[in-house]
């Protein structure tokens, strides 16, 4: 297990010559023909105890010198024991929402659930815990308002309802920390995943909460195999789950949507055209207004310019305006409002189809012969 900081001088050097750690090889290398040093401190084994040993040292070495580290043996043997608790809290958190939606026996749920394996966990963070009909009210309550109060939002808020997944999936005895933590699990995923340069503390702090949150599921798992169907919740966790995967659907399409317009826009013959016209124009006789650089823009005569000129920064305007950002912003949420019906259309038709080649069972063809 190894070590390895970079000195860009030789200023420290001498000092860290100087430290040495118990049953700790070190070597110092100069970088050939400058004061920039490589520094090695290295074990043998490749177990916890040596982990434990390189990472204190590292802790000292960080702070007290501040070296560039090249090479942190500690910290990667931390991440390789944290990442299976980090795919099991994955795998387990999948498997929950997919028996959740087989025990709510619905047709939609499932087809709204058979991506999920395509989803990160930003995606589901999204679907189990944001109801976008309470944050589009919240949305629209701040923007009619021009000048508010704290307590005036606060009261329009709580007149909201907020209908989530998670209300639906756990409405009694929920995992208690898998909400709270959901975002400091998702960090500590990235550093896992990621390979940071994580302690021992951390390393330690990062191991106990995913033990504990991937028993919480595990547990989760287990009371919802045992319960009886409850067909109310089943419905509202359907919908709860339909409404929340859809709208992120359309959000990824509006986005999409939006930066296709904004392109095409962009790079439109006539906002070309006014770019080239622009970059041809000589402000130099307006000199005289260059107190400073927004003062000089803000009172220009713009009349001395020729009428084709005038144009070109009158387009460019355009393009830069609050109104025109309005504009594709309010095309692209109909582009993908537009997509996602299309979309349930075509389900809807794929489904009909299905049914209209199912073949007559035995009691359809005794039916028929009676008939």
């Amino acid at each position: 297990m190894i070590q390895e900081y970079l000195f860009v001088s030789d200023e420290k050097i001498e000092d860290i010559k100087k430290y040495n750690v118990k049953d700790v090889k070190k070597t110092c290398v100069q970088i050939k023909n400058t004061n920039s040093w490589i520094v090695t401190f290295s074990i043998k084994s490749d177990s916890m105890e040596s982990a434990k040993v390189l990472s204190n040292a590292n802790d000292y070495i960080v702070k007290t010198y501040k070296p560039t580290v090249l090479m942190n043996g500690s910290a990667a043997y931390f991440t390789k024991r944290l990442y299976p608790l980090a795919a099991d809290f994955e795998r387990s958190l999948r498997k929950l929402l997919y028996l959740k939606t087989v025990i709510s026996k619905s047709k939609a749920a499932e087809k709204y659930i058979q991506n999920l394996e395509e989803k990160n966990l930003d995606d589901i963070k999204a679907i189990l815990f944001y109801d976008k009909g309470f944050y589009e009210n919240v949305h629209k309550v701040i923007n009619q308002k021009k000048v508010f109060r704290k307590d005036e939002i606060l009261s329009a808020i709580n007149n909201f309802d907020e209908k989530t997944v998670w209300q639906a999936l756990f409405p009694d005895n929920p995992p208690k920390h898998l909400k709270e933590q959901f975002s400091t699990i998702m960090l500590y995923r990235n550093d896992i995943m990621h390979s940071h340069n994580i302690n021992l503390a951390e390393y330690e702090s990062i191991k106990t909460l995913f033990e504990q949150i991937n028993e919480e599921i595990s547990t989760a798992i287990n009371n919802l195999l045992e319960q009886e169907l409850d067909n109310e919740n089943a419905i509202e966790f359907d919908q709860s789950l339909g409404q929340a995967i859809e709208a992120q659907t359309e959000e990824a399409l509006y986005k999409q949507n939006y930066y296709a317009l904004l392109t095409g826009y962009l790079n439109s013959s006539a906002i070309e055209s006014a770019r080239q016209i622009a970059a041809k124009i000589d402000f130099s006789a307006l000199a005289k207004y260059q107190e400073q650089t927004q003062e000089m823009v803000a009172r220009m005569d713009f009349s001395k310019l020729s009428e084709l000129e005038q144009q070109a920064l009158g387009t460019i305007a355009k393009f830069n305006s609050p109104e025109f950002q309005k504009t594709i912003d309010q095309a692209a949420k109909a582009l993908a409002r537009l997509s996602m019906t299309n979309y349930d259309k075509a389900t809807q038709k794929e489904e009909k189809d299905k049914d209209g080649e199912k073949k007559p069972t035995s009691d359809d063809e005794d039916k028929g012969d009676k008939e």
